[in-house]
């Protein structure tokens, strides 16, 4: 894809989104626009530490052939991490002017009291 417009499409009309690169945004977009990512390994970063993400975890699926053609056994699971990744990351950025603010207080109170 020439933008993230154009990945945006293509990953709205897959399924499943495999990955090599388990740090790769992405990966978060994939999920975003609704493709289960499938994360090949975690040799760059532990699953439990993928899954402390701020996004949470993503959906627990591995690649085994034929996956492509069915879906995964607890799809109920994989569908329930992929609306709460959505949902985390929509979250964030619906709170960010006030995050943003808290922030700018913080630093301001901090500088007050030098």
């Amino acid at each position: 894809p020439k933008d993230k417009v154009q990945l945006a499409a293509l990953l709205r009309n897959c399924k499943y989104f495999f990955s090599w690169d388990t740090v790769s945004a992405t990966n978060t977009d994939a999920a975003l626009c609704g493709a289960v990512p499938v994360l090949m390994h975690d040799l760059q970063i532990p699953r439990s530490e993928i899954n402390f993400a701020e996004h949470g975890p993503f959906p627990n699926v591995s690649y085994e052939p034929g996956l492509q053609d069915r879906l995964p056994s607890d799809i109920a699971l994989v569908d329930a991490a992929i609306l709460s990744i959505q949902k985390n990351l929509n979250g964030f950025l619906e709170s960010w002017p006030e995050r943003v603010s808290g922030l700018a207080e913080t630093i301001s109170s901090r500088q007050a009291g030098k």
